[in-house]
């Protein structure tokens, strides 16, 4: 019988990413994502497949990732035009606002990742982190 340790255990493990529509592309664009973390690096898928810089990344060349938050525009627009309300400006900052990690590497080039959720991107810097 095979013992789990901590490295088997998150083997593979993938992150399902996306963005608030109005992020990046048009009034309902999204940014989807998937990361997949491996033993040695990482495998990013990106759609729109455009914004897909480095489809993988090794976690040796990793120099510096941080992580900065954002605002759609969209829902921007959307908070301004219902501004006589209180509570539904509110709801549009709150649903609108996103995380995007910047990864850059070593050798000077770096990608980035958007993700709505805070919880989501905190676990993936901790991982990526631990591997590093």
């Amino acid at each position: 019988m095979e013992k789990t340790t901590a490295s088997n255990v998150n083997e593979g493990k993938v992150y399902q990413l996306s963005t608030p529509r109005g992020t990046r592309f048009g009034l309902f664009g999204t940014v989807t994502s998937s990361v997949t973390l491996m033993d040695n690096g990482m495998k990013v898928f990106m759609l729109p497949k455009k914004l897909n810089k480095l489809p993988e990344i090794k976690y040796k060349d990793i120099a510096s990732i941080e992580v900065k938050s954002g605002f759609s525009w969209s829902y921007a627009a959307f908070a301004v035009l219902t501004c006589i309300t209180v509570i539904i400006p509110l709801l549009c900052i709150w649903v609108g606002r996103f995380k995007k990690i910047n990864i850059s590497l070593k050798n000077g080039q770096s990608t980035i990742i958007y993700n709505r959720a805070s919880k989501t991107t905190d676990e993936l810097i901790n991982e990526i982190k631990k591997r590093m």
